[in-house]
C-alpha cells in the first residue's frame, strides 16, 4: 500500500511513531512522511539539521520531508504557538503540491492537532483517506492547569478540533474512554467513526545490560517512574509518599527522565530533606530504558487528579509490561483499571498518596517470588492486547 504519514515530530526524535514507520516498511509498503526539522525535546535543531538544510531526505528506504518550522526553543506558550503553526501552515502549503496518490494519510495526533492540516489539504485536492491517531485530547491539553483560559480562544480551539475531526474519514483512540470526549465534537455532517489502536508493547526483555547504569543506582528497594517530568505526573504527591514512607531506608524512588517541571520536583526533594530517598538519574533514550528497568523492584505511574489525564493510557505503561515489571500506580480512569484488570501490579486512585504508599508497603513486605508474578500477568495480558502487528494489521485490513 502507498501511505502518507503526517507528523509534526518524527526519527531521531524519540516517538512511537517510529516504530509504526519501521513496522510499515518491513511488510513491504511504501511509506511517505511529511515532518519537521527535529527539535524536540531541546528546542533546538538536532545536529546535522537546520531550518534550511535539505527538505528531502530518506529513511529505512522510504521517502521523509523534513520541513522547515520554528523551534520549541524554552517551550513557552509563544514559542509553542509558533512551533505548531509553521508546521501546520508550511505543511500544508506542501501537501498542496505534494501531487502523489496515496491509499491513505495516517496522521500522528500527539500534540498539537493542528499537524492534521497538512493532510486535511492533501485530502480536499487529491481525495485521500484521512486517518487521525489521537493521543492528546484538545483543547484539553492546552487548558488543563488553567495554562490558558481565554474563553475566546478555547472557543476557537473547540471549532477548530470539530473541523479536523469532520474531515477525519476515521479517528482512532489510544485509550477506550478518549470517545467520551471526541464524540462531542461529531455534527450531523461528520462521517467518522472511532476505532480503538493502543499503545504496544516493545521487545525490550531480550536487550537489558544489568550492569551498564549500576553505578547509578542505590542499594535497597527501588520504586522507578520514567518518562516526561511536567505536570501531568503529579510529583507533589509523590514527594508526599515518599515522606510517609521516610522510616523505610531501603525504599527509593529513582526519577529517569526531565522535564518542565524538573526543576521544581528537585527543589521539593531537597526543601524536605529527600535527597537520600528521591534520586534523578537524567534523561536517556528510550532504547536505554531496558538497562534502567532492570535495576527496578516497582514501576511507578502516576498522573495528576485530573479529568483529561482519566483518559489517557501513557507509552509508559506498556512498556513496563515489556520488561515484566510489577506496576504501582497512583492515577485514575482507564490506566488505573488496566493495572488491574491485567494483574499487573496495584493501584489507587489519582492523588491518593496514602493508599499508594500503603500499597507500596504491601509489595515491599512479599516475596520477590510473589511479587515477580504481578509482572508476569502483566506481561501476558500485554501481549494478547497490546501486540504491533496486530493492532496495525487491523487498520490496514
Amino acid at each position: 500500500m502507498k501511505i502518507l504519514i503526517v507528523s509534526q515530530v518524527f526519527y531521531p526524535e524519540n516517538f512511537i511513531i517510529n516504530s509504526f514507520y519501521k513496522h510499515l516498511i518491513e511488510n513491504g509498503h511504501n511509506v511517505t512522511v511529511i515532518t519537521g526539522k527535529p527539535n524536540y525535546p531541546k528546542g533546538k535543531f538536532f545536529d546535522g539539521f537546520g531550518c534550511f538544510s535539505k527538505i528531502k531526505d530518506k529513511y529505512l528506504g522510504c521517502t521523509v520531508y523534513r520541513l522547515p518550522i520554528y523551534p520549541r526553543k524554552n517551550a513557552s506558550n509563544l514559542n509553542l504557538i509558533l512551533n505548531y503553526l509553521s508546521f501546520a501552515l508550511i505543511g500544508s502549503v506542501f501537501a498542496l503540491f505534494l501531487r502523489k496518490k496515496f491509499d491513505f494519510s495516517f496522521v500522528f495526533a500527539v500534540s498539537p492537532i493542528t499537524s492534521a492540516f497538512p493532510a486535511i489539504i492533501h485530502k480536499f485536492f487529491y481525495n485521500t483517506k484521512l486517518y487521525l491517531w489521537v493521543l492528546d485530547l484538545w483543547p484539553e491539553s492546552v487548558t488543563v492547569g488553567n495554562r490558558l483560559n481565554s474563553k475566546i480562544l478555547i472557543r476557537l480551539l473547540k471549532n477548530l478540533v470539530r473541523y479536523i475531526y469532520k474531515y477525519s474519514d476515521r479517528i482512532y483512540i489510544s485509550s477506550s474512554l478518549m470517545k467520551k470526549s471526541i464524540i462531542k465534537y461529531k455534527g450531523n455532517k461528520s462521517n467518522f467513526d472511532i476505532r480503538h489502536f493502543p499503545n504496544w508493547i516493545r521487545n525490550f526483555n531480550s536487550i537489558s545490560d544489568s550492569k551498564k547504569y549500576q553505578n547509578l543506582v542505590p542499594s535497597g528497594f527501588n520504586i522507578m517512574l520514567a518518562g516526561n517530568i511536567g505536570v501531568s505526573i503529579d510529583y507533589p504527591n509523590i514527594i508526599r509518599t515518599a515522606k510517609l514512607l521516610k522510616n523505610y531506608e531501603k525504599i527509593n524512588f529513582l526519577i529517569v527522565g526531565s522535564g518542565s517541571q524538573e526543576l521544581k520536583f528537585k527543589c521539593e526533594v531537597n526543601n524536605y530533606g529527600l535527597s537520600n530517598k528521591i534520586f534523578f538519574l537524567g534523561r536517556y533514550p528510550s532504547d536505554e530504558m531496558p538497562n534502567f528497568y532492570v535495576h527496578a523492584d516497582l514501576m511507578l505511574i502516576s498522573l495528576a487528579d485530573n479529568e483529561l489525564y482519566s483518559y489517557t493510557v501513557p507509552e509508559k505503561l506498556q512498556s513496563y509490561m515489556s520488561m515484566k515489571k510489577t506496576i504501582i500506580g497512583m492515577v485514575s480512569g482507564e490506566s488505573n483499571q488496566l493495572i488491574k484488570k491485567s494483574g499487573a501490579g496495584l493501584s489507587s486512585n489519582a492523588g491518593d498518596y496514602k493508599a499508594l504508599a500503603d500499597n507500596i508497603r504491601v509489595l515491599y513486605e512479599m516475596s520477590e517470588v510473589e511479587r515477580n508474578k504481578f509482572g508476569e500477568k502483566g506481561y501476558q495480558y500485554a501481549l494478547n492486547n497490546f501486540d504491533l502487528s496486530k493492532n496495525i494489521n487491523n487498520i490496514l485490513n
